[in-house]
């Protein structure tokens, strides 16, 4: 009677073990299905509403063909679909038909910062800071490349005047603290960063950036 308990016992903890591993392999598989659904639809209906965005700027285009803006708008979901070179013809254009407009000009300047072409980025965002001294996000966009250059001595001056403009930016700090890293600057790029946290305690960013210098 006992070896056939046994038996019985083993066969029950058998058939157990398999229909646990049935359930937990069928939720296994039905999660794969959820996830990875809602995951394609999600990639599917951003590039869908991209698309939507961009068809309505190019429709706008048609109505008023001379209008830079609306050339610009175009860019700009080029830009939000990742194709830069096809960005940069509409704002070329755009640029073309108001080339002293400093927003047309601003966005040309990015956009070549972008695409690392750091001498017109550079010639057409000195344009914008030197008609408009308190061009806040023009002294940042400087500062950038310059930094991305290995320029840190003009990055930090240029990261200096977007702060004198607006000394709460958090994130002007950080690339401050950046820059300050770069040239070996221990002391003066913790004093940067810690000031970016000051006023966002919780940039991880900067908090990151802190753990790593301190």
């Amino acid at each position: 009677m006992l070896g056939k308990d046994i038996h019985a016992e083993k066969e029950v903890s058998l058939k157990t073990a398999l229909l646990i591993l049935g359930v937990t392999l069928l939720i296994v598989i039905t999660l794969g299905i959820v996830l990875g659904y809602k995951f394609i639809w999600y990639q599917v209906n951003q590039t869908t509403l991209v698309d939507q965005r961009l068809r309505a700027a190019r429709e706008a285009v048609r109505e008023t063909p001379r209008d830079p803006f609306k050339i610009a708008a175009v860019g700009d979901q080029y830009l939000r679909k990742g194709d830069l070179n096809r960005a940069l013809i509409e704002f070329k254009k755009a640029y073309a038909l108001e080339p002293n407009n400093p927003a047309l000009k601003f966005n040309l300047g990015v956009l070549y910062k972008e695409k690392r072409d750091y001498k017109k980025a550079i010639s057409l965002l000195s344009d914008v800071v030197q008609d408009n001294p308190r061009h806040y996000l023009g002294h940042v966009y400087i500062g950038v490349v310059y930094k991305e250059k290995g320029n840190h001595g003009q990055a930090v001056q240029a990261f200096e005047k977007a702060l004198a403009i607006n000394p709460g930016a958090a994130d002007v700090y950080l690339l401050l603290g950046e820059t300050y890293e770069q040239m070996g600057k221990k002391k003066e790029a913790l004093e940067s960063i810690s000031k970016a946290l000051r006023f966002v305690p919780g940039y991880k960013e900067a908090q990151a950036a802190k753990k790593r210098l301190e």
